[in-house]
């Protein structure tokens, strides 16, 4: 498989061009060992672009997990804490019971 591709090229040029050797007419003389050698090279190919494919997309993986986990860490902090409310709650609650005593004088 070419940098640019081969798609939509005919087999024996593509033999001629991984090969260097002969040209298109030597190889559509040799078509089975041209599909030969192309198929060679295309499972090699896949064979180093897969481990790189897989290790890429484990990494992405790592990084949204990192990103959800980095995310929630934040919402918690942000939290109001329950206790810290009802607390609050119980002085308003005596503050106005105080003003009212006051008022009611």
């Amino acid at each position: 498989p070419s940098i640019i591709g081969w798609e939509g090229e005919p087999l024996p040029r593509i033999c001629a061009r991984i090969t260097y050797h002969g040209d298109e007419s030597f190889w559509s003389r040799n078509l089975e060992e041209c599909e030969r050698i192309y198929y060679a090279k295309e499972s090699a190919a896949m064979q180093v672009r897969k481990p790189i494919v897989v290790g890429f997309l484990i990494l992405v993986l790592f990084y949204m997990v990192k990103s959800i986990v980095a995310a929630r860490a934040l919402r918690r902090r942000e939290r109001i804490d329950p206790n810290m409310v009802e607390t609050y709650r119980a002085i308003q609650m005596l503050t106005r019971q105080l003003r009212r005593a006051v008022n009611a004088r």
